[in-house]
């Protein structure tokens, strides 16, 4: 009983304090400065008075630079405090570079002719900016970040954009203290922890570097590529932990700028439904892998259960949610997971039983139903995963029979389904 009373008392408090998450949202009238999240570059835009107000504001707060706690106090200046805040920010920007070892496989996305670095600046192995040219088509890309963008502006990502960059790190394993997303991976992959070691990986749809996190962690060569904005979350997420095996690049699916089977492996979870051609984008992802290579893809599957509960109420609704925005989805998942918080929060804990009854709700907690996550961590995970639900541009299921024919044709065999949905692995034979 007390524990009970316990986590009904924790996820209120994660209720209320996803609530003024909320962009704009705030419990009382305040300054259009404080309406936005708060992180390090925003203090330094900010004019004295307003820094000193959030320094005040803050004093009670801990922050850690390089594993010595800084706590502020009454007695410490507003210029002190941001002193030691730009520190943090320089040591959370110190691995924002890309590798040298990344230009032998980047290729032209138009021609597929080989890329020149032109205006490079870095030091040694790292190239922080800079300009990578085709002298074939004369197309030119930016590095900006230490990430190569090869994408015009936002075009149907832009919920995904804006997704990520607001729920940076729900999903990371690192951040929950749990090890679902490393489970979801090798299930999906069927790879092992110790065949993923010093293979160059292309992670086909990275978002906020939820399954980069754990091929990195086993010692691959990640190249994570994302159409959208999301690449700078990824960046901010994993780029410390990872500055020598972790790559990231944006990029479009069907035009990425690599060159073919230069991949010992490629995956590509969740992600080939929100595009406006499925089939194509498991195509372009295929030809990446060598002979001998493995492919994992794990994609909504179109069948009798596309019908029936949560996935009814998402494709009922998604004609109208799928044109509001993100901000719009947002505020409308939160009111959603608010309302039903008093019946599915309980049901999360009841493992099979609840995740049976949490399938026919209009959120998505279905997934969490036994998972050992904090109260307040739950909370934004179903908030997340609703929003992803109803916002995107694009939610085309897929069935196993043309899926494998494209992979068929691109020399794949021994394709095997691994897991719900429509999740599947095969191996490169030979490329075409």
């Amino acid at each position: 009983m007390v524990n009970s009373v316990m986590c009904f008392r924790k996820s209120t408090d994660a209720l209320v304090e996803t609530w003024r998450s909320v962009p704009g949202i705030d419990e009382s009238p305040t300054p259009a400065f404080r309406r936005r999240p708060i992180r390090p570059s925003t203090y330094i835009d900010l004019t004295w008075g307003q820094q000193l107000q959030l320094t005040r504001r803050l004093v009670p707060r801990t922050l850690g630079l390089g594993g010595r706690p800084f706590k502020s106090s009454p007695t410490v200046s507003g210029r002190m405090f941001l002193i030691q805040l730009q520190r943090t920010q320089d040591i959370t920007r110190a691995h924002d570079s890309m590798r040298k070892s990344l230009l032998d496989r980047l290729c032209c996305p138009e021609c597929r002719s080989p890329l020149l670095l032109e205006e490079g600046n870095g030091d040694g192995e790292s190239i922080d900016t800079g300009k990578l040219v085709c002298k074939a088509c004369h197309g030119e890309w930016l590095i900006l970040r230490g990430i190569p963008r090869f994408v015009p502006p936002d075009e149907y990502t832009n919920s995904f954009g804006e997704q990520w960059k607001h729920f940076k790190r729900e999903q990371l394993d690192s951040h929950t203290k749990t090890d679902l997303s490393e489970l979801r991976f090798y299930d999906v992959t069927r790879w092992s922890k110790g065949e993923l070691r010093g293979e160059w990986i292309l992670d086909a749809g990275c978002g906020a570097g939820r399954f980069a996190e754990i091929a990195a962690a086993a010692g691959a060569n990640v190249v994570a590529v994302d159409l959208s904005a999301a690449v700078d979350a990824c960046q901010d997420n994993l780029g410390n932990r990872f500055p020598e095996t972790l790559h990231i690049v944006q990029a479009d699916l069907y035009k990425l700028p690599f060159r073919q089977a230069s991949f010992d492996r490629a995956y590509s979870i969740g992600v080939a439904q929100h595009t406006p051609k499925p089939l194509e984008a498991v195509r372009a992802v295929s030809k990446m892998v060598r002979g001998g290579g493995k492919l994992a893809l794990w994609i909504y599957e179109l069948t009798w259960k596309s019908f029936i509960g949560f996935s009814a109420w998402k494709y009922s609704l998604r004609p109208i949610t799928r044109h509001l925005g993100f901000r719009t989805n947002y505020v409308l998942a939160l009111v959603f997971c608010s309302i039903l918080w008093p019946v599915w929060f309980p049901l999360v804990y009841l493992g099979k039983v609840g995740r049976v009854i949490l399938a026919f709700f209009p959120i998505t907690a279905h997934p969490y139903a036994g998972k050992r996550l904090r109260p307040k961590d739950c909370f934004r995970c179903v908030v997340l995963d609703t929003v992803d639900m109803y916002s995107p541009a694009y939610d085309k299921p897929q069935r196993f029979g043309p899926v494998s024919k494209v992979l068929e044709e691109e020399g794949y065999t021994g394709l095997v389904r691994t897991c719900t949905s429509l999740g599947l692995h095969a191996t490169r034979t030979q490329p075409r």
